[in-house]
């Protein structure tokens, strides 16, 4: 290829340089001065076979030390549900939308089943207990699964509509009353602990959009445990906001929307 180039040249041209690179492509680049004109040229010859010397290898297997790192590094991020779980900014994936929409399941099934008195009966004890994913346990009511915070006690009353979002976050203590059309959108830990009443259309929410518009923009949320103590009454249509405690025996009245962190007992 170079003495086909070189025989190319003009006998009159002046060759003033000529330089050759190895790697994947040979480079050359040579200066012709033909009278009063200097031209430079640079041809690019493709093809050429890599040089066989291991540290040019780009292929080269990760050493085992590598793929430990790489291990490690993708052990130690946390995934959405860990974030969302943990109080942090998170935004949906695959895994928690499949969880929504197992709820929902749940939830319809529930909702579609002929409503009884309370306590809630055999079927309809099953059915909301799918919703809590506690329903493979043998005694479910007395179980309390490590992984979440899902729970249920004794003689709870559930009337229908109920609605809630994932379902394994909330955790229901003994003698509770739920009304109907009642929504809990649980992304972190929903406590309700025995001997309270909730009234219709009620609605309990761990989770809210960022409060940064930045982040909000790009659709992650934040949310916080709630916790409503023993004894307490919820008035009709009241909303609660993410992370309140509602200290034992206060009374919320209807309509109300409570955004404090902490309520004193008996308020």
């Amino acid at each position: 290829m170079l003495s086909q180039m070189k025989q190319s040249i003009p006998s009159t041209a002046r060759l003033s340089h000529l330089h050759v690179s190895g790697g994947e492509k040979e480079s050359t680049a040579f200066s012709l001065k033909w009278g009063t004109t200097m031209v430079r040229i640079k041809v690019c010859i493709f093809g050429r076979e890599r040089d066989t010397d291991s540290r040019l290898e780009p292929h080269r297997p990760p050493r085992k030390h590598q793929v430990a790192s790489v291990r490690r590094l993708a052990s130690a991020t946390p995934s959405n549900k860990e974030k969302m779980l943990g109080g942090q900014y998170y935004a949906m994936d695959a895994a928690l939308l499949l969880d929504q929409d197992r709820c929902a399941l749940a939830c319809k099934n529930f909702n579609r089943w002929k409503a009884d008195g309370a306590p809630l009966s055999d079927k309809n004890l099953e059915l909301f207990l799918q919703i809590l994913c506690l329903e493979q346990h043998p005694n479910p009511s007395l179980y309390q699964p490590a992984a979440w915070a899902a729970r249920l006690g004794r003689d709870v009353s559930v009337q229908k509509p109920f609605f809630c979002r994932y379902g394994y976050n909330i955790s229901i203590g003994d003698y509770v009353e739920i009304g109907p059309n009642c929504d809990i959108q649980d992304a972190c830990p929903v406590t309700i602990s025995e001997q309270c009443s909730i009234e219709a259309n009620v609605t309990i929410m761990a989770d809210s959009p960022a409060l940064d518009p930045n982040w909000r923009r790009l659709g992650f949320k934040i949310g916080k445990p709630i916790s409503i103590e023993p004894g307490c009454y919820i008035g009709k249509g009241a909303t609660i906001m993410p992370g309140c405690v509602i200290g034992r025996g206060s009374v919320i009245h209807p309509a109300s929307v409570i955004v404090t962190v902490s309520h004193t007992p008996f308020s």
